[in-house]
């Protein structure tokens, strides 16, 4: 529940991705190497941010990290992303006695961003994603 929550002066996208896991694929490792590459050692803020997410949403299968190799074709392909603010979510506001809440999301009824839009929130999605594939281009 408290990943849809936005930051008061940002935006929050979900990425969503279906890994395939394959013999000779990427590793979580190898993946995550390269997005911090292409965040830049200047962008320290964003980098800790993206290992903050990766342990979060790893939890205990961190360890696996370096041994699972996941297709990236077929990744690249699935990846879609998600305003925060159109992802449906339990009523609000949730009772101060109520320390946490999980959920599963569905997200086939939500319209997911092109990749153009989610590299126009902000610095930190530009890096993020991935450019439109050249064919789409016009």
């Amino acid at each position: 529940m408290d990943q849809l929550n936005e930051m008061p002066h940002g935006r929050t996208l979900f990425a969503s991705i279906l890994l395939q896991a394959g013999e000779s694929g990427t590793s979580l490792d190898a993946l995550l190497l390269s997005i911090q590459k292409r965040l830049g050692r200047a962008n320290v803020e964003a980098t800790r941010r993206l290992e903050s997410i990766v342990l979060l949403s790893l939890g205990t299968s961190w360890q696996e990290g370096d041994t699972a190799r996941f297709d990236l074709e077929e990744a690249q392909a699935s990846l879609r992303f998600y305003a925060a603010r159109d992802l449906p979510r339990p009523a609000q506001p949730i009772p101060p006695e109520v320390r946490e809440v999980a959920f599963t999301l569905d997200f086939s009824t939500t319209p997911a961003l092109s990749l153009a839009q989610a590299r126009r929130v902000d610095d930190f999605f530009r890096a993020m994603v991935p450019p439109p594939p050249r064919s789409s281009l016009k």
